[in-house]
């Protein structure tokens, strides 16, 4: 056995005990399905090369509710155009 748990002293697991652990066990967000036009293609792996692929990464408008009460729902043309003034957020 290469690694032996040992519970901590206080009995709390040890991301009860470590301010700088904020997840266990988790793999970053990721999309495992991809669309390729060949098999070539899909044997290359390289997702940006198919024209099915399209990323989400860029300029996104961003506006934050803490509630639904407060969220913003555009009624008429004016509320509409107020989404340009909407914050600009960047996705990697």
């Amino acid at each position: 056995m290469k690694f032996k748990y040992e519970k901590p002293q206080n009995g709390y697991p040890e991301w009860n005990n470590n301010p700088q652990i904020v997840s266990l066990n988790m793999n970053k967000p990721h999309n495992d399905f991809v669309n390729y036009e060949t098999k070539l293609q899909a044997m290359e792996g390289i997702k940006e090369n198919s024209s099915r692929y399209i990323s989400l990464n860029g300029k996104w408008k961003f506006n934050f509710c803490k509630d639904i009460k407060n969220s913003w729902n555009p009624t008429n043309l004016s509320e509409f155009f107020a989404l340009f003034r909407l914050k600009n957020i960047i996705i990697l």
